[in-house]
């Protein structure tokens, strides 16, 4: 062994050895302080499995249900949450992905329904909603999309029904209504126009009746 060691210092340098010896001790404190943890229900089923160092989650942690289905993996850098986090139902089927970085939410994130259709899907930036999030109802339809900026909506949204129907549509301003807004009957006919300041009713509302408008109401300014 000394010959080895005699071998590779001459031959790789002083500075070479030493960062060689760094990683081993690196690796070595790894396997001393990363402890295998195994959290188990009353029952004596496995509820969690993974790693901590000290008292804080490292690398990757797989989570159960009490009947034996996997229902998370998670992965943990210093105890924060950081790179795509996967949760199942109890059936099996995908429940949501996302992506953490340093235990925050970050870029895309899907959600499922139970039957496996998409629920919603869009982006975080910072740990809030940003950009387009669309909702779909169970049989995969759209039921609603919206914009966001730092978390609130902001801009343009729409809402359908089960069968697809346009019903509302209008627009959002820090997270409240704003502006001129659509209704729809279920049959995507047009029944009420109207405008909103900050979340309130504002201004003339008028209804459709047959082809015919008329004022359905007033609002006080």
């Amino acid at each position: 062994m000394k010959k080895l060691v005699s071998k590779f210092r001459s031959s790789h340098g002083p500075g070479r050895w030493v960062f060689v010896c760094c990683q081993v001790f690196c690796l070595i404190c790894c396997q001393v302080y990363a402890q295998q943890i195994e959290e188990r229900y009353a029952s004596g089923q496995v509820k969690a499995r993974g790693a901590r160092v000290g008292s804080a989650k490292s690398g990757e942690w797989v989570y159960f249900y009490e009947g034996g289905a996997m229902s998370a993996r998670e992965y943990f850098i210093d105890g924060a949450l950081d790179g795509e986090v996967t949760y199942w139902y109890p059936n099996g089927k995908l429940q949501a992905k996302e992506h953490w970085s340093a235990g925050v939410l970050e870029d895309s994130a899907f959600y499922y329904h139970d039957n496996g259709q998409l629920e919603k899907k869009g982006r975080f930036l910072h740990g809030q909603y940003e950009g387009e999030w669309r909702h779909f109802f169970t049989n995969g339809l759209t039921e609603r999309t919206l914009i966001y900026d730092d978390g609130l909506p902001e801009g343009p949204a729409s809402v359908y029904n089960e069968t697809g129907t346009l019903v509302q549509e209008g627009g959002y301003h820090h997270g409240r209504e704003h502006g001129d807004w659509k209704f729809y009957s279920t049959q995507g006919e047009l029944e009420f126009i109207g405008q909103y300041e900050n979340g309130k009713e504002a201004g003339t509302w008028y209804q459709f009746r047959k082809g015919k408008k008329r004022v359905y109401k007033k609002w006080d300014p």
